[in-house]
């Protein structure tokens, strides 16, 4: 659970950075609502889930040693399946958290991991010069919620570029 994954020799030199949860992220609100605006779909549940009754899925891919496989089943949305429900486990009594990180090189996705946790820090950590990784992580609290493929903060659009992007439409038809 320290999130750093062991070293790998067939990784041709590109282990993931090593980081420090507690700097590199920022700890989720305690709202009693799942977290990244993960209330949606039918197993989603807006209430909180008391520790040590929490069901989440956990798997780990590790891209690097060998060839992407897009179909995996601990994928899910990311390749348009289901995360398979075979990865489906009952949390310690101690986690309160569902999480899934993604960790990209050069914008190609080398590990992913589904987890129960106690504590999650959440966000995107970009590092490197000239090999630039980026490791985002997303969670929330509600029963099998950590199915996301966690996004960067700059492929999410916001509203406000949204509405100049209408504004200025709207505009070019006036004026045309």
């Amino acid at each position: 659970r320290n999130g750093r994954p062991p070293p790998d020799p067939n990784n041709l030199g590109l282990e993931a950075p090593s980081y420090d949860p507690r700097r590199d992220f920022q700890p989720p609100p305690l709202n009693g609502t799942a977290l990244g605006q993960r209330d949606r779909g039918p197993c989603r549940s807006p209430g909180r889930v008391e520790p040590g009754n929490l069901t989440c899925y956990s798997c780990k891919l590790d891209f690097r040693p060998r060839n992407y496989k897009w179909d995996h089943p601990c994928l899910g949305r990311h390749s348009g399946l289901p995360v398979d429900t075979e990865y489906l486990v009952a949390c310690g009594p101690n986690d309160k958290y569902c999480r899934a990180e993604r960790t990209e090189v050069n914008g190609i996705l080398i590990l992913l991991t589904r987890e129960c946790t106690d504590e999650c820090y959440y966000g995107c950590r970009p590092k490197g010069f000239g090999i630039n990784f980026e490791s985002c992580a997303q969670c929330c609290n509600s029963h099998a919620c950590n199915d996301m493929y966690p996004e960067s903060a700059a492929s999410v659009p916001s509203v406000s570029r949204v509405v100049v992007g209408w504004y200025l439409v709207i505009l070019g038809f006036c004026l045309f």
